[in-house]
């Protein structure tokens, strides 16, 4: 569903949808791990993200790969060079 110039201030279901100049205010953002959602030029105040279902289980894989006991900070590194940049 294409969604253009709104504001959401409730909860947001991201998968399989378009956002075009929309503003997120004081809501959950929620991602299941479906089709990736296409956010272009919105706005984000104060929101909270939740992962559910595939998402979570890959965030939670991403953390454990993150862990300093994981050996695996490199390759953590090396795979997404953009979550090391700020």
């Amino acid at each position: 569903m294409k969604h253009e110039n709104e504001t959401f201030t409730d909860t947001v279901d991201l998968d399989g949808n378009e956002f075009i100049k929309c503003s997120f205010n004081k809501c959950t953002i929620v991602y299941s791990g479906g089709e990736p959602p296409l956010l272009t030029e919105c706005s984000f105040g104060n929101v909270r993200f939740e992962f559910q279902g595939p998402a979570k289980n890959t965030v939670a894989f991403l953390k454990s790969m993150a862990s300093p006991d994981s050996g695996l900070q490199k390759v953590v590194r090396d795979t997404f060079p953009a979550l090391g940049a700020h």
